[in-house]
């Protein structure tokens, strides 16, 4: 593995309408410049770099990557000046190298700007969005931390909903949300964990996945910075302090109410059918796992199908329900880390 050259190419081939490949443009074959052996002892120099050394900002938990960082002066008139040149490369995941990612900086400002404060921020946010992107799984999943986040508080009656909100997207009517950076914004990767310590419940979300406001009766919304309609919500009702889940109905009949009352209302415009509800259990807890299509209304000649998966459970006199979503056509890139989220939901 490794030691060949590759020649970068930006074009995969012609497509037709129907995705089939038409041409594909000739592309030189690798070639060897220095063997594997020598290959691999590099690979392990350039994680040594990330593990202990000047690339260590780099590190991302749960992953593995290479690096060199790099900063230079610059030669003006034929000497060195105080201007800089700063770099950083890297190579991911180290274990088996699929990207090579370098960022130059030239001349960045003030006294501290090295390789290692200035050019590994970049990468590192580059990094973490391919892991998001591609759906890249952690090679080390045990360094995944808990990280606690504020907590929202609500509480609305058994039948009834404060607001309305869009449930398909779990994202409220009654907000905008702008992000917008440049440079120093980092894309944070993997999973981590969101704790409300308050209502008792917590799950794990991408990172490079943001907070957004929100109002009643939505308890927490995350959402992609890329693919902004890729969401988690946890909404948090009231219920007789003595019923459990199973009180409440089957997986079916408790997804057939989410379905009418909820997501698909006679007044919303959008229709949804139940594709698949089942039950499981955790540490004593009964979970309905809800799985739905949903079509929007139309918007001009465009017609959006989404697919939402939930989790449902009953502690302490109140019903979570845990639900991700995300538009059909992302739907296969997004099913493993989607369904292994609603896995991860607990309550206490």
């Amino acid at each position: 593995m490794g030691g060949e050259m590759v020649t970068p190419h930006v074009i995969d081939g012609l497509y037709d309408e129907n995705g089939q490949l038409q041409k594909r443009p000739e592309q030189r074959p690798p070639r060897r410049v220095f063997s594997q052996r020598t290959s691999q002892a590099v690979i392990k120099m350039l994680g040594e770099v990330v593990r202990s050394g000047t690339g260590k900002t780099a590190q991302i938990p749960g992953y593995r990557l290479g690096g060199k960082t790099g900063t230079a002066q610059k030669a003006i008139g034929g000497t060195y000046s105080n201007l800089r040149i700063t770099s950083f490369v890297a190579v991911f995941p180290l274990q088996q190298p699929q990207y090579v990612i370098l960022a130059v900086v030239d001349e960045p400002k003030g006294d501290d700007a090295y390789g290692s404060t200035v050019a590994i921020p970049i990468v590192r946010a580059v990094t973490e969005s391919l892991i998001t992107i591609e759906g890249i799984l952690p090679s080390h999943p045990e360094e995944l931390r808990r990280v606690a986040a504020p907590a929202f508080s609500v509480t609305i009656g058994e039948n009834s909903a404060k607001g309305r909100y869009d449930f398909n997207g779990f994202l409220p009517q009654r907000w905008r949300f702008l992000w917008s950076c440049w440079g120093g914004c980092s894309a944070t990767s993997g999973l981590q964990a969101y704790v409300d310590s308050y209502d008792g419940y917590e799950f794990l979300y991408p990172r490079g996945w943001v907070q957004v406001q929100v109002e009643d009766p939505v308890d927490v919304v995350f959402h992609d910075i890329i693919e902004t309609t890729e969401n988690v919500s946890v909404v948090v009702n009231t219920v007789s302090s003595t019923k459990s889940l199973e009180e409440l109905g089957s997986p079916e009949e408790v997804g057939d109410r989410l379905l009418r009352n909820i997501i698909a209302p006679s007044e919303s415009g959008r229709s949804s059918a139940l594709i698949s509800a089942s039950s499981q259990k955790a540490d004593d807890k009964t979970y309905y796992i809800l799985e739905y299509a949903v079509t929007l209304p139309r918007n001009g000649d465009n017609v959006q199908q989404r697919h939402n998966l939930s989790s449902i459970a009953v502690s302490r006199g109140k019903v979570y329900t845990l639900s991700v979503s995300a538009p059909e056509e992302r739907w296969p890139k997004v099913e493993d880390q989607f369904r292994t989220i609603v896995s991860s939901f607990t309550v206490y």
